[in-house]
């Protein structure tokens, strides 16, 4: 089941604080709240992935946005399925 349509509060608590940023939603505008996974080796970057959740004032998540770099599939090998809400809650 995907994060789309669910609830803010329940993917912050499924993934932690957001480390990138959180906005909350005020009247019409959408809050946003993004998270953000880095792995080196050494002082280089082996993955880089950035995840950005959109949500309305109610709360309800309307979009997500990944961003990635630096061969961001290494930290999710099974594919982006892995960030999906039945296999985090």
């Amino acid at each position: 089941m995907s994060w789309l349509g669910g609830e803010i509060d329940e993917m912050v608590a499924a993934w932690g604080t957001p480390n990138r940023g959180f906005l909350a939603a005020a009247g019409k505008q959408r809050g946003v709240a993004g998270w953000e996974v880095r792995s080196y080796s050494g002082s280089d970057i082996r993955y880089h992935c950035a995840s950005f959740a959109y949500f309305n004032s109610n709360g309800t998540i309307l979009k997500i946005v990944v961003k990635h770099s630096y061969s961001c599939h290494r930290r999710f090998k099974n594919g982006f399925e892995t960030m999906t809400r039945d296999n985090i809650i």
